[in-house]
């Protein structure tokens, strides 16, 4: 307020301070009051805030603890470092066995060995052809292309498939080579190589035969009976009366006409030795069926005496021949491969399987098995439940719920000696806090009868929250299981199954359901081809094969009554919604006629709570949303501080206003008084002169 400077010169008591204890004490009774109330309410709401965030931290491992992730969580052992293990959340719990007889190998090559990295490789122009896994990749090689050269180009050609890579042996005058590198394990990752006229950059492997096919009798090779480089060596029968040179001449002839054995070439000797000879850096691989071996073995019919008895041992079908010769089965000659490409060969749980990687994820979903040695035992391995986090998080709610009990406490008591209360003393949102925790934690879970008290939980009489360590511990060793449902509670999934009416039987004609003409939440089912010699059933596997396909982003299994019906299932609770057309409907049977989309079976997911899921809930009915009970509590204190500190502002300017007025008036006043009394000054000083 404006202060007349003025005032109280005529009067010496309408002043500037008379009008200040005026305003003073009317603010104290009008004012102070309000001000008040707007200090109880601020440290209302900024208490209740203190407590909605100790609520806060308590909600939080409550909330782990009701969440199934935590009880999802895996660990896995092997008894052995020969074979390692590792499962994501959720995978089943179980055991198991594994042996390593093999493990899976990339292909490695090796050059012949070169004065220096820029050495001539090639002294013309050609093809350098890599084959790996059917793919064929083609180098073009110049004149006077060096190592290095070549070695980039290759690296550069094969899409990251294949590595060359050129080295310093540091062994002789010729100590640098070229390896080249599958870069993927596996028998199928073979590299095979076809150098141009020109090159040569592996050594001729040659492969000698101690003796040739036998003379006289019909002698012949089909297919199947004898291979090169996967390559069948056939030929009719030799004829009656045929020399062993002469029948040595028929394999040779036979060998050398196969146009696709690429650098491979056959001949004999005068004294019947048979080689096979080869310019190809990969070598060659021989393969001999029961019984064909005799013309690439070491004995003979004529000379075969197993017992000593000079008689033949061999009936006339030779069928004990594979036991003579110099193999059983394969041969592979290569004196230039470091390292064979090679699949990895294991038994599990005493089921022999093979891969092409010792890196194994398509035995149990979620679950990798790392092959690192050959076993000298068997490994056993386990997959189990992961509840390490739980005790852990049990710790953290605890002393979350002792620190909110406290403030709540706190806040809420009321001293009768010195007649003080809490801030919250009184607000029924805030005191029944503790008894409504207190009753959710002394709660009996009723799937299994048991209450946290059961798993070392304890509340003492001040409502402070303990637990016993060591039996929170022997329960989730003895029976997580349990515990899970005690602390978390229960999911029940009822499946969407829908069956559909009978696939087509014997179709006019084999009719293509293209992609699109069936939808399965969403998703395209990939086009089928049913046959028209099919049964209803085979058709019907055609379909569950391409609706299984899109698992992954459909959610629905598909399955077969072994009759032609196609049953669809949701098995996590979901609906099912689908679309076909006139044509899909017809040889699918999944409807009776063409739809839009529509939900056709419907699945549901009931939760049973457990006690953390309680606690959890109700922690979230307190302070989770602006409509809670704590944070409607806060939003209503925050309303009266707002309406009194309006009401203070509109007070404050009335006071203020009413004592600039009175202030104005008490100038006019004291203006007519010092007036008066100038006159009266006048008038006395003429009676005096008067007098005088």
């Amino acid at each position: 307020m404006a202060t007349i400077s003025s005032l109280g010169l005529g009067s010496q008591v309408l002043t500037q301070d008379v009008v200040d204890k005026l305003k003073a004490a009317e603010e104290s009774a009008r004012i102070k009051p309000i001000t008040n109330d707007i200090t109880k309410y601020t440290n209302k709401k900024n208490d209740l805030s203190l407590l909605i965030t100790a609520m806060s931290s308590l909600k939080s491992p409550a909330m782990d603890l009701s969440d199934s992730a935590t009880y999802l969580k895996r660990t896995a052992t092997s008894s052995s470092t020969d074979v390692s293990i590792s499962a994501n959340s959720g995978v089943a719990v179980q055991d198991m066995t594994m042996t390593v007889s093999q493990l899976a190998q990339n292909h490695v090559m090796q050059s012949k060995g070169y004065s220096s990295s820029s050495a001539t490789v090639a002294s013309s122009a050609g093809t350098f052809k890599l084959e790996l896994n059917g793919s064929t990749y083609n180098v073009a090689v110049t004149a006077g292309m060096t190592l290095d050269q070549l070695a980039q180009k290759i690296n550069d050609s094969t899409s990251g498939k294949i590595t060359a890579s050129v080295l310093n042996t540091g062994s002789g005058s010729n100590p640098y080579v070229m390896t080249i590198k599958s870069n993927s394990s596996g028998e199928s990752n073979t590299i095979k190589i076809t150098q141009p006229s020109g090159m040569d950059i592996g050594q001729t492997t040659t492969k000698k035969f101690s003796a040739v096919p036998w003379a006289g009798g019909n002698w012949g090779l089909a297919a199947g009976d004898f291979q090169i480089n996967g390559v069948d060596i056939t030929m009719a029968n030799t004829g009656a009366g045929s020399t062993s040179s002469d029948n040595a001449d028929y394999l040779v002839n036979a060998i050398n006409a196969k146009k696709a054995l690429t650098g491979v070439t056959a001949s004999r000797d005068g004294s019947g030795i048979l080689s096979l000879t080869t310019s190809d850096i990969n070598g060659m691989t021989i393969k001999a069926a029961n019984g064909y071996g005799e013309g690439i073995g070491k004995p003979i019919r004529s000379t075969l005496d197993t017992n000593g008895d000079g008689t033949d041992d061999l009936d006339a079908n030779m069928d004990g021949i594979v036991n003579y010769i110099d193999y059983d089965g394969t041969l592979t000659v290569n004196t230039n491969t470091l390292q064979k490409a090679q699949d990895a060969k294991f038994t599990y749980n005493g089921i022999s399987m093979t891969r092409k990687s010792n890196t194994v994820t398509d035995i149990i979903s979620g679950a990798t098995f790392t092959l690192n040695k050959v076993t000298t035992s068997t490994a056993n391995l386990s997959i189990k439940q992961d509840t390490s986090t739980i005790p852990t998080l049990v710790d953290t709610f605890v002393s979350a719920f002792n620190t909110a009990n406290s403030k709540i406490k706190d806040l809420t008591k009321y001293d009768s000696s010195t007649k003080t209360a809490g801030t919250l003393q009184g607000e029924t949102a805030v005191s029944s806090i503790y008894t409504s925790m207190a009753q959710l934690i002394t709660k009996v879970e009723p799937t299994t009868g048991k209450s946290l008290m059961d798993y070392g939980f304890s509340l003492d009489k001040s409502g402070t929250l303990s637990v016993d360590k060591t039996k929170l511990t022997t329960a989730l060793s003895s029976d997580p299981t349990t515990l899970e449902k005690v602390f978390r509670g229960t999911t029940q999934i009822t499946k969407g199954t829908y069956t559909g009416s009978n696939t087509a039987n014997f179709p006019v004609t084999n009719t293509v359901v293209g992609s699109g003409s069936i939808i399965i939440n969403g998703t395209n089912i990939a086009s089928v081809t049913t046959q028209s010699a099919n049964t209803a059933e085979q058709n019907a596997q055609l379909f569950v094969t391409a609706i299984n396909n899109s698992y992954d982003s459909t959610g629905v299994k598909a399955y077969t009554n072994g009759s032609g019906k196609i049953i669809l299932e949701n098995d996590a609770g979901g609906t099912i919604k689908l679309t076909t057309t006139a044509l899909a409907a017809q040889e699918s049977g999944l409807t009776t006629g063409a739809i839009t989309e529509s939900t056709v079976a419907a699945g549901k997911s009931t939760q049973k709570k457990g006690i953390f899921a309680d606690l959890n809930t109700y922690f979230a009915s307190l302070i989770s949303k602006s409509t809670s009970s704590l944070n409607q509590l806060s939003t209503s204190f925050q309303g009266l501080i707002d309406s009194n500190t309006t009401e203070k502002t509109n007070t404050q300017k009335s006071i203020d206003t009413k004592y600039e007025q009175l202030a104005a008036q008490f100038a006019a006043y004291d203006k007519i008084i010092s007036k008066y009394q100038q006159s009266f000054a006048s008038l006395q000083m003429q009676i005096n002169n008067s007098s005088s």
